[in-house]
């Protein structure tokens, strides 16, 4: 459960982050 959250969240930041470094 735990393992799948985290995974759910780093897979969330990086699509922000890959959305954050196409904008600029």
């Amino acid at each position: 459960m735990m393992m799948r959250a985290g995974l759910t969240i780093s897979l969330l930041m990086t699509m922000t982050d890959i959305f954050i470094y196409r904008q600029f």
